[in-house]
């Protein structure tokens, strides 16, 4: 269920939030106001310390490398063990 209200901003706020929009973070500002809103209610759901949620979620966002198959990495992991091990056994 959505409920409109209204809320008063400072100039700093204001110019944060019309920032994030024009760099297209976001469609609009009530769509920062939301997510922001959003952010804090999981920080404290989780009872997750400041920023620790915020960081993450932008270090997720930051993140260019590929996806991986997840099959696919731990079948290399078991290889790299196999390899380790034949290493200390002499077997290499």
């Amino acid at each position: 269920m959505e409920r409109e209200i209204t809320i008063t901003v400072t100039d700093d706020e204001a110019r944060l939030i019309e920032e994030r929009v024009s760099a297209g973070e976001y469609n609009s500002a009530a769509d920062y106001v939301h997510a922001t809103v959003s952010t804090a209610l999981s920080e404290a759901a989780f009872d997750i310390p400041g920023n620790v949620l915020r960081l993450l979620l932008e270090e997720d966002d930051a993140d260019t490398s590929p996806d991986v198959d997840i099959d696919e990495a731990f079948a290399e992991v078991y290889r790299h063990i196999d390899e380790l091990a034949a290493k200390r056994d002499g077997k290499s």
